[in-house]
């Protein structure tokens, strides 16, 4: 199984943007909660490229502040997700999480924050899956 690294401090998160992907499992209400927020917040995505390095982070990541932009309004995802946990325990939150949304007939899909918020398809599906299977290959 894989492992994850605990990037917490004393089990708390650190802030330090290891877990804020561009590519998460989001439901249509986390989306019109979230478009709802930035609208009336003004927030603006963060650039995907920047100095030539492609960023495949969430565009509501603040790198330079080390903040969510949208820690409020959060997706689930991001708010039951803690690198201090167990693989056992991620996987069971995300189920749960999965659950919930079809539960209520909300079902989470993964998809690209930037695409959603910002219809910025620059760094596709297909495009990112290259980019980690080419990320995997060199960790061997």
């Amino acid at each position: 199984m894989e492992k994850v690294i605990n990037y917490t401090e004393n089990g708390k998160c650190s802030n330090c943007g290891q877990c804020c992907t561009d590519y998460i499992p989001i439901s249509q209400k986390e989306i019109n909660r979230i478009r709802k927020y930035i609208k009336k917040h003004h927030i603006e995505a963060y650039p995907l490229i920047e100095n030539v390095q492609i960023y495949c982070i969430c565009p509501f990541r603040n790198r330079k502040k080390k903040i969510c932009m949208i820690y409020e309004v959060r997706p689930d995802i991001c708010r039951k997700f803690i690198c201090s946990q167990s693989m056992e325990e991620m996987m069971k939150n995300k189920k749960e999480a999965f659950d919930k949304a079809r539960y209520n007939n909300d079902v989470s899909d993964y998809r690209s924050l930037r695409s959603i918020f910002y219809n910025d398809d620059t760094l596709d599906k297909a495009t990112l899956t290259a980019v980690i299977n080419k990320l995997r290959r060199e960790k061997r």
